[in-house]
């Protein structure tokens, strides 16, 4: 683990359906997580967006020797690749959305 700021989360086991909106924050402001999780959206947006490391707690027995192979490694870059869940791209691909359903509701009605 290289030296300098990480964001430590934990998601919970009951919720492992929604992610964290302090993830995308993270990501923007490129600090890397390391994430104490149960599988589900957490580990799949890190992975994903390559927002840092993730540590199933489903098949991790021993949390400690997981962080210790963290702390041995010291050259990992991340990409925080987070513009698709930023507004503006949100934005954009819900209101192409709503015209295709505008537009297929207009020709319904022809």
């Amino acid at each position: 683990l290289q030296t300098g700021r990480y964001a430590l989360m934990f998601a919970s086991r009951n919720a492992n359906y929604a992610a964290a909106t302090k993830l995308f924050e993270y990501g923007a402001l490129q600090i890397p997580v390391v994430a104490l999780h149960y599988g589900g959206e957490t580990a799949s947006i890190i992975d994903e967006c390559d927002l840092g490391y993730n540590i199933d707690l489903n098949t991790e027995t021993d949390v400690g020797l997981a962080l210790n192979r963290l702390l041995a490694e010291t050259t990992r870059q991340f990409r925080f690749d987070v513009a698709r869940y930023e507004t503006t791209a949100q934005c954009q691909k819900l209101s192409l959305q709503l015209e295709t359903i505008i537009t297929s509701s207009r020709r319904r009605e022809r």
